[in-house]
């Protein structure tokens, strides 16, 4: 832009100039020159302000407008590149979490659902509070959330038991279920994109329904079988 316009303007002072060495009229070259000024200075400015509004507009629609967590569409693209090439040289580590909130009809139908939305907004709060900066994490739809990250076994089921408590301690008296998957792909493994991860999203979803069918406010863990060579 900057550039644009100092291109602009000395063509501007050239074009000027000579047109008033050649009219010697000034307020013909004062009326010619305004029009190239006009265009050189709001045009790039008002595509550099399109630009910016188109930006935010992007970056709004990837996210859930009540928790600020990404999307269903978002975290898919989100959780697809957490394994960002097809062979890898060294173990890596791959868990999804499933997060349903208990009984949530019941806050909506006693408390209202201005009270249910400030519960799932505390929720996405714990969430990304708690989840680590390299994780995916996201509103599904409802009062269902899920986390996928690149963490070890051990660390994923210790922060899924923290969202767990973290739940439970907020002020709307609501619980959660939470089913966890993970796997670990061997050095030099070959992953199916994007079936491996569907498959951890459904192991991960049935584990969660075995959390709730026990009652809820607990979590059901699951580990699918290594990936080998």
């Amino acid at each position: 832009m900057i550039a644009n316009f100092c291109v602009g303007m000395t063509c501007a002072a050239i074009t000027a100039g000579r047109l008033l060495a050649d009219t010697s009229d000034i307020s013909l070259t004062v009326a010619a020159i305004l029009p190239v000024l006009a265009l050189n200075v709001g045009v790039p400015f008002g595509i550099h302000s399109l630009v910016h509004s188109l930006r935010i507009d992007l970056k709004n629609s990837d996210r859930d407008p009540l928790t600020g967590l990404l999307n269903r569409r978002s975290f898919y693209n989100a959780v697809h590149e957490l394994p960002r090439v097809p062979r890898y040289s060294s173990r890596v580590h791959l868990n999804v979490t499933m997060v349903d909130l208990d009984r949530f009809k019941n806050l909506n139908d006693t408390m209202g659902h201005a009270v249910g939305d400030q519960a799932l907004v505390r929720v996405g709060a714990v969430l990304a509070q708690t989840c680590g900066p390299g994780a995916a994490v996201a509103r599904l739809g409802g009062e269902e959330f899920v986390i996928a990250d690149t963490e070890t076994a051990d660390h994923h089921g210790a922060m899924a038991e923290r969202i767990r408590a973290g739940i439970e301690a907020s002020d709307f008296k609501v619980t959660a279920s939470l089913g966890t998957c993970s796997a670990t792909v061997a050095p030099g493994a070959v992953v199916p994109h994007p079936e491996f991860v569907d498959r951890l999203i459904r192991s991960a979803d049935a584990a969660m329904y075995e959390a709730k069918r026990a009652g809820g406010n607990g979590i059901q863990h699951r580990h699918l079988d290594h990936q080998g060579a």
